[in-house]
């Protein structure tokens, strides 16, 4: 439908190089095109090649005419009949883009399909948490050990589903994936499970320091695991909480430790794999691809 759309001042090569960005960035893995990232960048030009399995990210330098700045981009595509907004996409007839405001009130490029996919996820996480009934339990916990004060003690049996312990639990960790409806942090899971080990190497060193600043003013600190490569496996990666360093490592709480306070999170010694371990006692038990500071709930 590209060639419905023939418009002035070059508006059209412009939304034929959204549609080649997006397609590509599809296939590295990303569910859409953040304008800010990419606005007043060189076009790159492996987008234009559809057996490219990868795209740079927008900080490599690339080869094409220029991307226009995020204003003048935004208004070229809000006036094309191939992208609407979220709020007015008529599922009848949609249009083949959507423009979308991100959680960070940021522009957002996707395709109609991948858009609907992230709303029908979002509406059932939210509906998920919506029907929880939140006590105060955890937030005593929680201030407790910022107050380094004796924890509250509820036993040693886990609350049943449907109980108010439950719930919180429950809502606390789906609002640590970020803000409805969108939830960000489940497509960070998805993205950073796409990439290769080096490149997760290389994203988590800033991730690790961000983690250390928090440790110092005596925070927890959650971080996501990276497990897998497989998207279809996306639930094999992992939440923990960090409480404190120990040299280089993370000594973390594992909820698939119960009862340990000796698991930590370090670099492991072996150049040809993922560049981090989960460790008992010291000892490896699960290579750990990359992590990545979440958000604070």
């Amino acid at each position: 439908r590209l060639g419905d759309s023939r418009d002035a001042g070059g508006s059209n090569a412009v939304i034929e190089q959204s549609a080649l960005l997006l397609s590509a960035r599809r296939r590295a893995g990303a569910s859409c095109v953040r304008l800010a990232d990419w606005a007043g960048r060189l076009f790159p030009e492996e987008a234009s090649d559809p057996s490219a399995r990868r795209v740079a990210d927008p900080d490599a330098p690339g080869h094409g005419p220029r991307l226009p700045p995020v204003a003048d981009w935004q208004r070229r595509l809000e006036s094309s009949p191939l992208v609407a907004e979220a709020s007015a996409n008529d599922a009848a007839d949609p249009a083949p883009m959507v423009l979308s405001a991100g959680s960070d009130g940021s522009a957002r490029l996707y395709f109609y399909r991948w858009w609907r996919a992230e709303r029908t996820v979002a509406r059932l996480l939210h509906r998920r948490v919506a029907a929880a009934d939140p006590p105060s339990l955890t937030e005593k916990t929680r201030a407790a050990f910022e107050r380094s004060e004796a924890l509250p003690q509820h036993g040693e049996t886990p609350p049943a589903p449907g109980a108010p312990l439950y719930r919180r639990l429950l809502r606390r960790q789906v609002a640590s994936l970020g803000p409805p409806p969108l939830f960000p942090e489940v497509w960070r899971f998805a993205r950073w499970t796409r990439r290769p080990d080096a490149d997760l190497a290389r994203r988590t060193r800033p991730e690790r320091e961000r983690a250390q600043r928090r440790l110092d003013e005596g925070r927890l600190v959650p971080l996501g695991l990276i497990y897998t490569r497989r998207l279809r496996r996306l639930w094999e990666n992992h939440q923990v909480l960090a409480y404190a360093a120990a040299g280089e490592a993370l000594r973390i709480y594992d909820p698939n430790e119960p009862g340990r306070d000796d698991v930590t999170l370090a670099h492991a010694p072996d150049d040809d794999g993922p560049a981090f371990e989960k460790c008992r006692a010291g000892r490896p038990v699960r290579p750990v691809r990359g992590f990545f500071v979440m958000r604070d709930s």
